[in-house]
């Protein structure tokens, strides 16, 4: 165990493997933030880095990184730190970009949203009926639509606008249902986001989620 120190709140230990076995520590303990190992580990390092270096940082906050070095050594990195709920975080991070084989958290692994441009198109298609009963006639004689979203909504001029995207369904069973669609309804060519955000602006919802299915199980 070899002490350096880089600043002063701030100092580098190296550790080999022999140090980790007599702490009883693995690069997982720490990535497994197991506390009480770790607390009881840092406060030992930081002991014995005031006696080497002067570093005083008992009762800080602090920020810890590791580094494993091409020599089977490991590199810790130990700075005073204001955020508390940022030190195994950083510390934890830090880990999993060397090691690679680390979990990521659930909120790593969630896809981040993309920003829809405003002129892009959507995978939204919308159909006006004239008259609700034209969408009643549609609904009686149309299947189940499973794997299909679809909802209404009644706009300021009298229309009733369906709003309609494929979900699970086969992209041949939902050609089939628009095929069928356009018998009763009128298609909307323009499928950009602005328009299809100002038509939700001047329409209020009639039935949501599924609107097909609930027409076709009231009639």
């Amino acid at each position: 165990m070899k002490f350096i120190k880089v600043a002063s709140n701030s100092f580098k230990c190296v550790l080999d493997k022999r140090d980790f076995e007599d702490y009883n520590l693995t690069m997982h303990d720490f990535i497994a933030q197991d506390s009480e190992k770790i607390k009881s580990f840092i406060t030992d390092i930081c002991q014995k880095a005031e006696e080497e270096t002067g570093i005083h940082l008992q009762g800080h906050v602090m920020s810890i990184s590791m580094a494993q070095q091409p020599d089977q050594t490991t590199v810790l990195t130990v700075s005073a730190k204001n955020n508390v709920e940022d030190m195994f975080d950083d510390l934890k991070s830090d880990l999993e970009k060397r090691m690679g084989s680390a979990p990521k958290t659930r909120e790593a692994n969630r896809p981040r949203e993309m920003k829809r441009p405003a002129s892009a198109e959507t995978k939204t298609r919308i159909y006006a009926f004239a008259t609700l009963g034209d969408f009643e006639k549609f609904a009686q004689q149309n299947g189940k639509t499973w794997g299909i979203d679809n909802s209404l909504r009644k706009a300021e001029d009298g229309r009733y606008l369906l709003f309609v995207s494929r979900n699970r369904a086969s992209e041949e069973k939902y050609k089939a249902f628009r095929l069928r669609l356009l018998d009763f309804a009128q298609a909307d060519h323009n499928t950009t986001q602005v328009h299809q955000d100002e038509l939700m602006e001047h329409s209020k919802p009639f039935i949501d989620g599924n609107a097909v299915n609930k027409v076709r199980k009231y009639l």
